[in-house]
């Protein structure tokens, strides 16, 4: 069990037993009066032996001898403490992983702020996956519209269903966005948010395995000027995330005609270090692309480090225009 997953506090009963508890310890084994105490607590070393979804250690009734003896943090959900004949105290601990917390990260909590800034009422969120972007964003606390674009069948019916409650997330028709309108195929990896219209390079499989490809799909393809019209009123202007999975340049590309009109205020882009697919350009080769078009970045979200290559392969970047 890794111990580093757990976090939490010891919860010491005093007197007898929780009732009703379907964890227990013998029940010919009777609890001794122990002080109630809640102190934060990490795991000890050597355990004796797992057992179930509880663990039991022999040590010394003392609470600090207890709590001194432990080193990382882990949840205790109960504790059950009895004499047997040998005379020492026994604890049988029932772990349990820590909730994840329901706030939003710093990083979005930023954009956010960046957005609001720039009067940013209209989001699209090219390359949407499951979601997770477009629900990051109201965790931060957004709540202009967001419109997802996402080219796979089994990602975009989730979609569908996660955004039925919020009527400011729209669910475009399924595509994919690029630099020409038309079909194209997509890359489907085991992973799918790594999916991409480009084949995967050699140093991706190396650091994430899980972006081996293992079919294919047929997806419309349009560009971002043939398809402003039908998302955006006159007048109004978009911030544009894109995660294509090295697919980002030829999606700008397809948008010259919205920024040359001054419709899109910035960019939120995945870039790559180093190529990850066949063909992608890399972070330098974007920024010097959007510069020409008007576009600084304003701010730098850290992506994926591989301990694999020890290296930084992805940040994103925010750009908007000056």
């Amino acid at each position: 069990m890794r111990a580093g997953a757990y976090a939490g506090f010891l919860i010491l009963w005093q007197g007898k037993r929780r009732p009703g508890s379907a964890k227990r310890g013998r029940a010919d084994w009777p609890c001794n009066q122990i002080e109630a105490q809640v102190v934060p607590i990490p795991p000890p070393p050597g355990w004796l032996n797992a057992w179930g979804s509880g663990l039991e250690r022999a040590v010394n009734p003392s609470l600090d001898s207890v709590t001194e003896a432990f080193s990382r943090k882990m949840t205790i959900l109960s504790l059950y403490s009895w004499k047997p004949s040998d005379g020492f105290f026994c604890m049988r601990l029932f772990w349990g992983k820590k909730a994840q917390a329901d706030g939003a990260n710093p990083e979005m909590e930023r954009l956010v702020a960046l957005l609001a800034h720039h009067q940013v009422k209209t989001v699209f969120d090219v390359g949407a996956n499951v979601g997770q972007y477009a629900q990051g964003l109201r965790k931060a606390g957004f709540v202009g519209r967001i419109v997802s674009f996402e080219p796979l069948r089994s990602n975009h019916q989730l979609l569908e269903k996660l955004a039925a409650t919020d009527p400011k997330w729209e669910i475009a028709p399924r595509m994919a966005v690029g630099h020409r309108d038309g079909e194209t195929l997509i890359h489907v990896s085991v992973s799918n948010d790594m999916s991409s219209i480009l084949p995967v390079a050699e140093v991706m499989l190396e650091a994430l395995p899980k972006a081996r490809i293992v079919e294919t799909e047929t997806v419309l393809l349009n560009k971002i000027d043939s398809i402003f019209s039908r998302f955006v009123d006159p007048g109004q202007n978009v911030f544009v995330k894109v995660d294509t999975q090295g697919f980002e340049m030829p999606v700008l590309e397809g948008a010259i005609e919205a920024m040359g009109q001054g419709r899109i205020l910035g960019w939120q882009l995945e870039l790559s270090m180093i190529p990850l697919y066949s063909g992608e350009k890399t972070y330098e080769e974007i920024i010097c692309h959007l510069k020409t078009q008007g576009f600084l970045m304003h701010f730098i979200i850290p992506g994926y480090f591989s301990k694999k290559l020890m290296r930084q392969l992805q940040i994103d970047g925010v750009f908007f225009k000056e």
